[in-house]
């Protein structure tokens, strides 16, 4: 399988609902004992990236009244070497996230996208 085909393949499922949004990430400092602590600033960063709406969980067969589903959650998908990290947060149309774990989208040891779970942030 040819890893730029698919890469560019995952690139145009993004590009058809693409946003740009910013990517913010509390700086870390070494303590002199070996840890790592933050340092009060905080480095940002632009993206492009579509934001969907997935269902939270299995499908069940229900009456609905045509209402808001409220299984929904919504995920953030990026391309292969977009630079995210669980807990960065994302900021985009007046509305702050918490990005969640980053799942790495892998074929024959090859990452060809990113996606991350979205809780909104305080």
């Amino acid at each position: 399988m040819d890893i730029e085909r698919l890469r560019k393949s995952y690139k145009r499922i993004i590009d058809v609902n693409k946003i740009s949004a910013q990517v913010s990430r509390e700086t870390l400092k070494d303590n002199g004992r070996g840890q790592m602590i933050p340092d009060g600033t905080n480095e940002t960063h632009n993206i492009e990236c579509r934001i969907s709406h997935e269902g939270g969980g299995v499908w069940k067969y229900g009456v609905w009244d045509g209402g808001l589903a409220t299984n929904k959650t919504k995920y953030l998908i990026v391309s292969w070497n977009t630079d995210i990290k669980e807990n960065d947060i994302l900021i985009c149309d007046d509305e702050s996230f918490r990005i969640g774990v980053v799942s790495k989208l892998k074929v024959v040891g090859e990452v060809y996208g990113q996606q991350a779970e979205l809780f909104k942030a305080d």
